[in-house]
């Protein structure tokens, strides 16, 4: 301190240096190497998917400097990688199932008149989402999962009943349509009763029902539309087999 006193003795410091006062960071991040600053906002009126939109539209016609550029994470990135492990456990579910619907009827063309009315009703969830205004998230993602069970279980419903009376002596056409005639009672049955359980979440009534809400509108979009796959496609998939 004394050396730079007579440095700057008789002369101003603003020939020497250039003062200014600042905030230095309290701590560096870095990433890869590089140096990073977050830039984080709260959400308020508006679900992620909006807000990252929008995001993206305001940095498109943003000029980086050279060396700068820019990514978005956090949340975003954390649902990313959540939509990427549902999507695997969705195809290890429906692989799972057909699976168990193999090793129980062995027959592939059975198993696949079974489980046909699992991507109209996953199709018929996403356009429920679609007309309801509702986002896909992992909610929804979980009501998909969630359909391929209820969807495959009326299928069994129906194709039971076919097989005992195919195994009665009747032929396989007469047999499915027999089924399908006498199990459409309990197919509306269930299917409104679950539909019924969920109202209240599709409402988003009671404690957690908002986040649920999602799910719930998947399923009772994707029943309500898929039963009349159930008993119209199963049918028509099991009687154009060629098998007796």
């Amino acid at each position: 301190m004394e050396l730079q006193a007579a440095m700057v003795e008789g002369s101003p410091m603003s020939a020497l240096a250039a003062v200014e006062r600042s905030c230095p960071p309290a701590a560096l991040l870095r990433f890869n190497q590089r140096n990073l600053v977050h830039v984080t906002a709260r959400l308020s009126g508006t679900d992620l998917g909006t807000a990252v939109a929008k995001v993206r539209e305001r940095m498109r016609g943003l000029t980086m400097p050279v060396g700068y550029s820019w990514e978005l994470g956090g949340l975003y990135e954390q649902q990313r990688e959540s939509f990427s492990s549902l999507l695997l456990v969705l195809a290890a579910a429906v692989l799972a199932v057909l699976a168990v619907l193999l090793f129980q009827l062995r027959s592939f063309g059975w198993s696949l008149a079974v489980l046909a009315p699992a991507p109209v009703a996953l199709a018929a969830g996403a356009l429920t989402l679609f007309v309801t205004g509702t986002p896909l998230n992992v909610s929804s993602l979980m009501g998909g999962i969630l359909l391929v069970g209820l969807v495959v279980k009326n299928g069994i419903l129906l194709l039971d009943h076919a097989l005992a009376a195919r195994a009665a002596g009747a032929n396989t056409r007469d047999a499915v349509l027999t089924a399908a005639r006498e199990r459409l009672r309990p197919i509306l049955m269930t299917t409104l009763a679950t539909i019924a359980a969920l109202i209240p979440l599709v409402l988003g009534l009671g404690a957690g029902g908002e986040l649920h809400r999602a799910l719930a509108i998947t399923v009772v979009g994707g029943l309500a539309l898929s039963t009349a796959a159930t008993l119209f496609l199963v049918p028509a998939l099991a009687s154009w087999r060629t098998q007796p």
